[in-house]
């Protein structure tokens, strides 16, 4: 009976120590910043698209794995881009000019490895898939609307630098499939398909 006690109490003890370990581990924070977006359609003619500045900002969770600076960091993000659509005339006169926006609830998941420079500073590189949930609208254009999809997916790469509970990052967000279409209002017809992309520059902060 002693022994079982013992070895109960020692098997309490462990899972203690490890639930201590796991939790010291896993680093809650908060993040945002500035996005520059790049539209690339089937269809251009006639037709200049531009770069405008968006957001994003959100919660992040980060797990470090016991292989040396690697872990794992994902977010829940609230993210808009915006590209500005043009359309020319004659004599590439301007006619009509509206922003086009894709705002989307996105989940990346990126694999990191952190580089410790010192006791309060560091490096870190990091690259996974991103997953994004439309909660836009439609948007008019001058010949049809820009229809964004319900579920867009894309591959984030980026680097970054840490100095204790700060840290400061950059990437590139490279749009997969389709992040849209362009229809004509009469007659409901599709007559385009677009992708987005988007460098993204941040800062954030973890507990």
């Amino acid at each position: 009976m002693k022994k079982k006690i013992t070895a109960i109490t020692i098997l309490l003890c462990l899972t203690l120590i490890c639930a201590q370990s796991m939790k010291a581990q896993v680093k809650f924070g908060v993040k945002g910043g500035v996005t520059l977006s790049q539209l690339s359609l089937d269809h251009d003619d006639l037709i200049t698209l531009n770069s405008r500045a968006g957001f994003f900002i959100g919660p992040t969770a980060r797990l470090a794995l016991p292989l040396g600076g690697l872990g794992i960091e994902a977010a829940a993000l609230y993210e808009q881009r915006n590209v500005a659509h043009e359309t020319h005339g004659i004599m590439d006169i301007p006619l009509f000019t509206t922003t086009i926006k894709q705002q989307q609830i996105s989940i990346p998941l990126h694999l990191r490895y952190d580089i410790e420079l010192n006791e309060r500073m560091g490096l870190y590189g990091y690259a996974g898939p991103q997953i994004g949930f439309n909660v836009g609208k439609n948007i008019g254009l001058d010949y049809g609307e820009w229809s964004p999809a319900n579920v867009n997916y894309s591959v984030n790469i980026g680097i970054g630098a840490s100095y204790r509970h700060l840290q400061v990052f950059a990437g590139y967000s490279i749009g997969c499939g389709k992040t849209g279409e362009i229809f004509l209002i009469r007659p409901d017809l599709l007559i385009g398909k677009g992708r987005i992309s988007a460098w993204q520059f941040g800062i954030g902060y973890e507990l």
